[in-house]
């Protein structure tokens, strides 16, 4: 299932939507996955997480890393075109 959010570039769009498909991810999983710049990677994750549509996490195996997991966030904002059907 690919989600397209509201207001996102193409980069972030693909990221939200591995860290979707994947519960919890890596930033270097999400590189290796989505074939995108590791510079890209880092400023999209730091402006979804700035909108509110992921959290950091920290997995007590490895405090080193940061994984990312998607918050219950609405995806589509329905006010916008209120006679579509989403």
């Amino acid at each position: 299932m690919t989600v397209f959010a509201y207001r996102l570039n193409s980069s972030m769009n693909t990221i939200l939507n591995l860290i979707l498909k994947n519960k919890i991810i890596s930033q270097k999983e999400i590189i290796a996955k989505s074939g995108l710049a590791p510079r890209t990677v880092k400023n999209s994750l730091k402006k979804l997480k700035e909108l509110g549509y992921i959290s950091e996490v920290h997995l007590f195996k490895d405090l080193r890393y940061k994984f990312y997991k998607a918050n219950n966030k609405p995806l589509l904002n329905n006010t916008q075109y209120p006679d579509r059907d989403y």
